[in-house]
């Protein structure tokens, strides 16, 4: 590991980003981002329950949601009020389609979240900050919700 080193982000822009995302969330590969349930799936489920224990009358985010497979479980879960957050058009397009119509999903960058401060109850990312070019702001979004 070289000390000094700052990690960079698979993108350098967000036009970068969305662009990617589009194309991950073409008509093609929707079925598989859409019911993606495995082994693994439902472990990240179980962690997401365990340590945000989110319950009924919460408002949940799932800040890059994809297609909506955890968000759909969290909901189905517990009760909560669940938003789905993506960039992509395709992934909440495919979220809307795949899951329940008590979800509310949107499209977004994680930096512009488009509720008021202190809106939501707990918010979590899963593989999402890997792919931003700037992290720091993203965190802040979430602290501000």
């Amino acid at each position: 590991m070289n000390a000094g080193k700052t990690t960079r982000s698979f993108f350098s822009t967000r036009k970068e980003m969305a662009q990617f995302n589009e194309k991950r969330f073409s008509d093609e590969c929707s079925e598989c981002w859409a019911f993606g349930w495995d082994w693994k799936t439902r472990e990240k489920v179980n962690q997401i329950l365990s340590m945000l224990q989110p319950m009924q009358g919460e408002r949940v985010l799932d800040l890059g949601c994809g297609g909506g497979v955890y968000a759909g479980k969290v909901f189905e879960s517990t009760g909560a009020t669940v938003f789905g957050s993506d960039i992509a058009l395709g992934a909440t397009r495919i979220a809307r389609q795949s899951h329940s119509n008590q979800l509310n999903w949107v499209n977004a960058f994680g930096d512009k979240l488009p509720f008021k401060d202190e809106s939501l109850d707990k918010v979590y990312a899963i593989e999402v900050f890997e792919h931003v070019p700037a992290p720091e702001k993203i965190i802040a979004e979430i602290c501000r919700v």
